[in-house]
């Protein structure tokens, strides 16, 4: 599924061009001694990337380490297109390790769920189509934060809760459009849990974690 990637050319229309400018652009910067990197100076810089570098800027933080254990030198298409490859495979397996522990006896059946996941067109579409690099990158965060909603659904795990609410505040780091739609998800979950489950005080209490810990670590981004 990911062979058109394994090449140094751009893939995709205009977002692709896009996110192959704003990468180069962090890269150059980088490579540079350049950082943190907080807006566009280089010529690829054509609209100044102010607002991702700031606010949403784990998909080039994570194409810096590529590009750093790389040696720096591959061409920056090619550290964007490891990026997102490397990010899909990490998604694919949290999903399985999580699912894995929470199931012990049925690890097959983790897998299964692990690489329907993998082929999903919902999953897969929007980047083979569109070059989506960011959604790309935040989906092991998403995984993540969606195994924290079951086991707080299983077991009303204090613990994963907190967890939650460090990956949902994450995610605006990541891609904010699927930080608020993996967001309004885990908050459907929740409402239908006490709605057929009843409130308690330890519900209670990790809602207030998770809200507590989201907006601790979400705080910055609202204020960029």
């Amino acid at each position: 599924m990911l062979m058109g990637y394994f090449n140094a050319h751009r893939v995709g229309p205009i977002d692709a061009q896009w996110y192959q400018n704003v990468t180069t652009d962090f890269l150059t910067q980088a490579r540079s001694g350049t950082f943190p990197v907080v807006m566009g100076s280089t010529l690829y810089a054509f609209n100044g990337a102010v607002h991702p570098f700031r606010s949403a800027p784990w998909q080039f933080v994570l194409a810096d380490g590529v590009d750093i254990l790389s040696g720096r030198t591959l061409a920056p298409v090619a550290v964007e297109h490891i990026t997102a490859i490397a990010s899909f495979c990490a998604a694919v397996l949290i999903l399985y390790v999580g699912f894995a522990r929470s199931r012990p006896k049925a690890k097959g059946v983790a897998w299964l769920f692990a690489l329907s996941y993998a082929m999903a067109p919902a999953a897969t579409v929007p980047f083979f189509q569109y070059d989506m690099y960011m959604t790309m990158t935040a989906q092991p965060v998403m995984a993540a934060a969606l195994l924290c909603v079951q086991r707080i659904i299983d077991g009303d795990s204090v613990v994963a809760s907190g967890w939650l609410g460090v990956f949902l505040a994450a995610l605006w780091y990541c891609h904010p459009p699927m930080a608020l739609l993996t967001g309004m998800v885990c908050g459907a979950c929740a409402v239908a849990g006490l709605a057929t489950r009843g409130v308690t005080i330890r519900r209670l209490i990790g809602g207030a974690a998770c809200l507590a810990t989201f907006g601790a670590l979400a705080a910055p981004y609202f204020s960029s």
